[in-house]
C-alpha cells in the first residue's frame, strides 16, 4: 500500500509521465465504481488506473485500494495536478468539478457519465 505524501506524488508523476489517466474515486457508491470498472475492462483500456477506498470492491489490474488517510492525502495533492487532463476526481465534494452532480440532478444517467469519462 502506498505510504507517504511524497510516495503518492512520485507515483502520480510517473503515471502522468507514462500517459496513464488516474480516476480518483472518492465516493462510497459501489455500483457506480463497478460501472466504471466494467466500462474500462470492456474497452480494454490499459491506460487508466482507478484509485479508491471501497473495501470489498471489484478489482482488476488497474485498481489501487487506498486507506482513507491516503485518499485524503491524494485529494490534497490533486491541486498540484488539476491542470492535467490525466487526473479525474469523482467526488460529491463541491471543491472538485465533476459529473457526479449531473447524475445527482438527473441530467445524466450513470451510464452516460461513464461513457463521457471514458472518451479518449
Amino acid at each position: 500500500m502506498i505510504g507517504s505524501k511524497t510516495e503518492l506524488k512520485t507515483i502520480l508523476e510517473q503515471l502522468i509521465g507514462n500517459d496513464i489517466r488516474v480516476f480518483i474515486f472518492n465516493l462510497d457508491d459501489k455500483d457506480l465504481y463497478n460501472l466504471i470498472c466494467d466500462g474500462i475492462q470492456s474497452r480494454n483500456m490499459n491506460s487508466i488506473e482507478v484509485w479508491h477506498c471501497i473495501n470489498e470492491a471489484t478489482s482488476f489490474n488497474g485498481t489501487r485500494l487506498l486507506a482513507r488517510e491516503q485518499m485524503d492525502r491524494i485529494l490534497r495533492l490533486y491541486h498540484l495536478y488539476e491542470f492535467s487532463d490525466k487526473i479525474t476526481v469523482l467526488s460529491e465534494d463541491i471543491q472538485f468539478a465533476n459529473m457526479i452532480n449531473y447524475v445527482k440532478v438527473g441530467l445524466l444517467t450513470p451510464e452516460e457519465m461513464v461513457e463521457a469519462l471514458l472518451v479518449n
